[in-house]
């Protein structure tokens, strides 16, 4: 069987109504095909679980009574272990997201330390890992791409002083979407090897000692080395919060 995974909250944000009705569209005759769906509404209780199911029952009986691809949901809490097998499942074809925005994209990243290929835009916050320099200094994507516009952002997603009204929002275009879909099987040797170029990328340079000191010196902080440096950090960094409140 060949399978996908789609790693997100069914909120707005996400756009997991129509990562799944294109998927099913684009999969509905193929039996072979299966994509699995871990999410919630709010949070891992059973009641959400209740809700969670009947949202997707609903969306794939009323519009694909006759698909043949397979939806699998999964809810609840999951460990480190369990979401690193998915990912490197020999079935697992690749990681899907087509969100309208991320922050940095943890689960994009998740897949991407396991050698999965990733399916998704190259708009916000997932640009900063999805791409490696070649030798002359050229940004070389290494991800399936889909192609989207921007545009504003829906009038039920804006929250003041966070999503702020006529800001933009990256939207994934259908027909895009459906040839990554495919690209993923077809070109499965290509994609799986730009996969473990970018693998190798995040793993040598987004350690924790690099990022750290990254975040240090965006800080702009003087900070010394030794045994006591860890316990002088911290005082620094609440005298810096304690400015602020």
């Amino acid at each position: 069987e060949n399978n996908y995974i789609v790693v997100a909250q069914w909120g707005i944000r996400k756009n997991l109504d129509n990562t799944i009705r294109w998927f099913v569209e684009q999969f509905k005759d193929r039996e072979d095909v299966g994509l699995v769906v871990k999410t919630n509404l709010i949070a891992d209780s059973i009641p959400d679980r209740l809700a969670t199911t009947a949202r997707l029952e609903h969306l794939l009986e009323s519009n694909y009574p006759d698909r043949k691809c397979k939806i699998y949901l999964l809810h609840g809490e999951v460990s480190t272990g369990e979401l690193a097998w998915l990912y490197e499942h020999p079935s697992m074809k690749a990681m899907i997201n087509i969100g309208h925005g991320e922050g940095f994209g943890l689960p994009i990243f998740e897949a991407v330390c396991h050698g999965l290929p990733v399916i998704t835009t190259s708009w916000s916050g997932q640009n900063d890992f999805i791409h490696t320099l070649n030798k002359k200094g050229k940004k070389m994507p290494r991800f399936i791409k889909v192609d989207f516009d921007l545009d504003n952002i829906q009038d039920q997603a804006v929250w003041p002083g966070i999503l702020v009204k006529d800001s933009k929002w990256c939207y994934a275009k259908e027909a895009s979407y459906k040839k990554a879909l495919q690209t993923a099987l077809e070109k499965e040797t290509h994609c799986r090897k730009q996969a473990e170029i970018l693998q190798t990328h995040v793993l040598k340079t987004f350690t924790p000692e690099i990022k750290n000191g990254e975040f240090i010196n965006a800080m702009d902080l003087n900070f010394e080395s030794g045994p006591q440096a860890a316990d002088n950090w911290l005082s620094e960094i609440e005298d810096i919060v304690r400015e602020y409140e």
